[in-house]
């Protein structure tokens, strides 16, 4: 009998890492403000640096 080797795991995409951080940051900006806290500005120039990622490289 012949085994077949399977690829070994590999990395996410800059995409999906993108996608998980931003939702990421908008639930931590939803739970801040649900507690009246200031939302840390490096959240909200994170948010806005993926966006512009995202909108500069289109699929």
């Amino acid at each position: 009998m012949l085994f077949q080797q399977s690829k070994p795991v590999g990395i996410k995409d800059q995409e999906d890492l993108d996608n998980e951080r931003l939702t990421e940051i908008v639930g931590a900006i939803v739970r801040y403000r649900k507690a009246e806290m200031a939302i840390p500005t490096q959240w909200i120039e994170e948010y806005n640096t993926i966006i512009e990622r995202i909108k500069n490289n289109p699929k």
